[in-house]
């Protein structure tokens, strides 16, 4: 997922569990990832790919 589409469907996020911001923080230092994952963090967001479909 990137960071357009997670902004576009952040409506029908849900917030991040304290084991979901853990993970996110690992796998966070990857250049891939650092954009979308940070503002996940930033903004206490995460979003399953099944609500976009």
């Amino acid at each position: 997922m990137n960071l357009d589409t997670l902004k576009q469907y952040r409506q029908y996020g849900k917030c991040l569990t304290e084991t979901d911001r853990k993970r996110l923080e690992k796998i966070g230092e990857e250049k891939e990832f650092c954009e979308v994952i940070g503002f996940m963090l930033k903004e206490n967001i995460k979003l399953e790919q099944e609500c976009i479909i």
